[in-house]
């Protein structure tokens, strides 16, 4: 991979992320090669519910997600503190989007259905959105920059690592995909 791409910056240009996300996708079989270098995270406090897997690659982070269905109306409206690009590799979800400077949820003024080989990009840090499965879950790639200076942890999370029967689970489905 580039290392060009990796350094750390915080200010990205339009099609920036998904250049790293293309550059990163083609290298999933050899970051595959080593499962104790990814580490898991069990997204079960908002929905709709996640299972993550991540590792680090220079300044960039690169996430594996299986997503669950949800109703419409469980859906968490959210907004990122790094820029990120995604890549859906199975399934699809509808994702609306929303625009405010005051940190406060906005109202969504676009939404979209996904698919398998869909690819977006969120650079600005005042873009919210939601994702939504359909029908079955869904897998994605992630990519993400370093956070923006104003970002602080929220407090009050509790999530935990897979377990390990979960991320063999998760682990073997994006080998499958990539090996």
């Amino acid at each position: 991979m580039n290392n060009s791409l990796f350094e750390r910056r915080r200010n990205i240009a339009p099609g920036e992320m998904l250049s790293i996300l293309e550059e990163v996708t083609p290298n999933l079989p050899k970051l595959l090669e080593e499962p104790n270098a990814w580490e898991s995270l069990d997204i079960n406090d908002t929905s709709p519910n996640a299972e993550r897997l991540w590792r680090q690659v220079g300044d960039i982070r690169v996430y594996l997600h299986r997503i669950f269905p949800c109703r419409p109306a469980e859906v968490l409206q959210h907004n990122y503190p790094w820029p990120l690009a995604m890549s859906i590799i199975s399934g699809q979800y509808e994702m609306g989007m929303g625009y405010t400077s005051n940190k406060k949820e906005p109202p969504i003024t676009s939404s979209f259905m996904l698919s398998e080989g869909s690819k977006y990009e969120i650079i600005d840090r005042n873009i919210w959105h939601y994702v939504r499965p359909l029908k079955t879950e869904c897998y994605t790639i992630m990519v993400s920059g370093q956070p923006w200076d104003s970002y602080q942890t929220p407090n009050g999370r509790d999530l935990t690592p897979l377990s390990q029967d979960r991320f063999s689970s998760l682990y073997s489905k994006f080998q499958r995909f990539f090996l």
